[in-house]
C-alpha cells in the first residue's frame, strides 16, 4: 500500500512540476509581451517629444524674428 502512495505522490508531484513549467512559461510570456509594449510606447514618446522640441525651436525662431521685426519698425525714438 505504501508503494501505491509514494508512485501517486511522485506523479501528483510531477503534473505540479509541469503546472507550474507551464504557468512559469505564460507568465514569461506575458512579461516579454508588456516589455515590448513597453518599449514601442517609450518609441512613440520619444519621437513625440522630439516633434515637439522642433516644434518649440521653430517656434523661438519665429518669435526672435517677430521681435526684432517689431524693432524695427518701432524704430529709435525721436
Amino acid at each position: 500500500m505504501r508503494f501505491f502512495v509514494v508512485i501517486r505522490t511522485a506523479i501528483m508531484d510531477n503534473k505540479n512540476f509541469t503546472k507550474l513549467d507551464e504557468l512559469l512559461e505564460q507568465e514569461s510570456v506575458a512579461r516579454i509581451a508588456s516589455e515590448t509594449s513597453r518599449l514601442a510606447e517609450n518609441a512613440a514618446s520619444e519621437q513625440i517629444i522630439s516633434d515637439l522640441n522642433a516644434t518649440i525651436k521653430q517656434l523661438n525662431e519665429t518669435i526672435g524674428g517677430l521681435l526684432e521685426e517689431i524693432r524695427l519698425l518701432k524704430g529709435p525714438k525721436k
